[in-house]
């Protein structure tokens, strides 16, 4: 993930920024808010605003983003043809598994052939899993610092300089992060949703429970050149 544009100056004091000025909390929160409204914009989307959604990383902000790159790019409808050469291969690769190893033979339970929109519907709830914890660990830390910041010299004098109450901006602060993330990682899925030939390439575990299934339009691009049978690709 691309980095967010801010970080914790180097001071000992948590009151003053480098150059021993008092930090500047309102400036910072503008500062973030400007960055989200950047980032949505070169989406072509509108920014969050900054009503709570008790999700630490908001998941329709994740999938937004990532359709949004997925369109761009282009995402071809399954097609009967489709699931019917995918579930092919998937039998001739189970008559050897089963030879050759000892695993029981997994169970079907999902579309064995997916549109690339397909993959980010199917693998977001994966993704929310794994990444949610850094956005709720990132924003303790920020409002953590915040608290240090106003602890010595006092609350009701440091709100006064900031002119939001504390407990406001830190509020603020966790949906700005987690919008800021939800936005990075929508990134991230929609690039690698133009890439990945099946559910588990990326080698997390995105799926519940876990079922073979290929991206068929990523197949036949990635095969193009190999100069190898489709059918054996996809086996």
């Amino acid at each position: 993930m691309a980095p967010f544009g801010f970080t914790p100056d180097n001071s000992d004091d948590p009151e003053k920024n480098n150059n021993g000025e008092p930090v500047d909390f309102a400036a910072m929160m503008e500062q973030m808010q400007a960055q989200i409204q950047q980032q949505f914009s070169a989406l072509g989307m509108s920014a969050p605003g900054f009503t709570q959604s008790g999700e630490a990383m908001p998941k329709n902000i994740v999938r937004e983003t990532a359709k949004k790159f997925v369109t761009a790019k282009g995402s071809a409808p399954i097609g009967a043809n489709d699931v019917a050469r995918i579930e092919e291969a998937f039998s001739i690769a189970e008559l050897w598994l089963n030879e050759a190893t000892f695993f029981p033979q997994s169970v079907a339970t999902g579309n064995p052939a997916m549109a690339r929109t397909d993959w980010v519907d199917t693998t977001l709830t994966g993704w929310q899993i794994c990444v949610e914890p850094i956005a709720i660990g990132l924003a303790a830390a920020i409002s953590d610092l915040l608290s240090e910041a106003t602890g010595e010299s006092g609350q009701n004098e440091a709100e006064s300089a900031m002119q939001l109450p504390v407990g406001m901006i830190a509020t603020l602060l966790r949906s700005f992060i987690g919008s800021l993330i939800a936005t990075q990682l929508g990134q991230s899925i929609g690039g690698l949703a133009a890439n990945v030939t099946g559910t588990h390439d990326v080698g997390l575990p995105l799926v519940e429970p876990v079922y073979p299934s290929l991206v068929p339009q990523n197949i036949d691009e990635w095969g193009q050149d190999l100069n190898i049978p489709m059918e054996e690709i996809r086996i």
